[in-house]
């Protein structure tokens, strides 16, 4: 690295990399990374986070450790692509028995009325515990979606816990308790609204 940080004492990784300790403490403990340089998730929150976490250490001896157990993720096409945690396939891979629960966007109203039924919820839980290991969701403004998702899988809330909490009708957002109330189903069948009509949807399996 042009910084030259090895005249510091500052440790780097194969990559270039900074490397820093759960403290963001580098092996030069008067120094200090956070970021991108340390190669963690390249999002401009989770630097911001980290910045303040270093700075906190580094200045005032707060000795916090970083937590980066659950990171949501964005990618701003058209629709959307947001996730937060373990999609079905790493949680096997770890493991973990899971239930799954997918469902397609054109049952959920605000995509309906919105005409943008491109997309789908998913949602990953542990089979014996039903807690929240993961959250995918491909839709319109699912970018904001993902924050309450974030904090369900945070928080270790269940299938049921989802279920129970009230949703505001017509947000995208209410697409998270609809897929929790398909958890344990077979197949379902919906509903579509279009002007003045109502007509049979077809079914899906989950």
């Amino acid at each position: 690295m042009t910084l030259h940080l090895e005249a510091a004492g500052v440790q780097v990784g194969s990559r270039g990399e900074i490397v820093v300790d759960h403290y963001l403490r580098t092996s030069n403990p008067r120094i200090y990374a956070a970021g991108d340089v340390t190669l963690g998730p390249q999002f401009v929150y989770v630097a911001a986070y980290e910045g303040g976490i270093a700075a906190d250490n580094a200045i005032a001896g707060a000795n916090r450790k970083v937590n980066l157990e659950v990171v949501p993720g964005v990618t701003f096409t058209n629709p959307a692509i947001a996730t937060v945690e373990l999609t079905e396939k790493q949680a096997k891979e770890k493991g973990i028995e899971v239930k799954t629960s997918v469902l397609p966007l054109n049952a959920v109203p605000r995509a309906i009325v919105n005409r943008e039924t491109t997309g789908v919820f998913k949602l990953v839980a542990d089979a014996n515990t039903f807690k929240g290991l993961g959250v995918h969701v491909v839709a319109e403004n699912a970018d904001d979606v993902i924050y309450a998702a974030t904090l369900a899988v945070k928080f270790d809330l269940t299938v049921e816990d989802l279920r129970e909490s009230l949703a505001p009708y017509l947000t995208m957002a209410e697409g998270l308790k609809l897929v929790a109330l398909t958890f344990d189903k077979e197949f379902r069948s919906y509903l579509v609204v279009q002007g003045n009509k109502v007509r049979n949807g077809r079914s899906f399996g989950l």
